[in-house]
C-alpha cells in the first residue's frame, strides 16, 4: 500500500512540474528601411559566444516581435541585420520595445520598458 501511495504522488509531482510553464520576455519594436531583411536575436553567452536563439523576416513596415523563455535570471542579448546590432540586456519577464532606422541602427535606436537597455545604449554611444 505505502509503495502505491509513493508512486502516486511521485506521478502527480511529475504532472505538476510538466504542467508549469516558464515565465517568458517580448522584444518588440520596429526597424524603418529594413523592408525583407533577416532579424536575428542572438545570446551573448560568455562561455558560447553569440548564440542564436530565432530569426525573423520583416514585413514592409519593419514591425517585429520575439517572445523567448527567460532564464531566470539577466542575460545579454543582441538584435542582428548584417553588421548592424542592438545590444540588450534582458530581465526574465520584461517586456523591451526599439524602434530603429537600418540606416543607422546600431547607434540610432531607442528603447522602452528597460532602464538596462538604455543604459546600455548609452555606453555604446560613449564607447564610439
Amino acid at each position: 500500500m505505502m509503495k502505491k501511495t509513493t508512486l502516486a504522488i511521485l506521478f502527480c509531482a511529475v504532472v505538476l512540474m510538466g504542467c508549469r510553464h516558464g515565465e517568458t520576455f517580448c522584444i518588440e519594436g520596429k526597424i524603418s528601411g529594413a523592408d525583407s531583411s533577416m532579424l536575428y536575436l542572438d545570446l551573448l553567452s560568455l562561455g558560447e559566444g553569440a548564440v542564436p536563439v530565432d530569426s525573423i523576416r520583416l514585413a514592409a513596415d519593419g514591425a517585429f516581435r520575439f517572445v523567448e523563455e527567460g532564464t531566470g535570471s539577466p542575460e545579454f542579448y543582441r538584435l542582428r541585420i548584417g553588421e548592424q546590432a542592438i545590444n540588450l540586456g534582458i530581465d526574465s519577464t520584461e517586456t523591451v520595445r526599439v524602434e530603429a532606422d537600418l540606416s543607422d541602427m546600431s547607434f540610432g535606436y531607442t528603447t522602452e520598458g528597460s532602464t538596462a537597455c538604455d543604459t546600455i545604449r548609452l555606453l555604446c554611444l560613449r564607447l564610439a
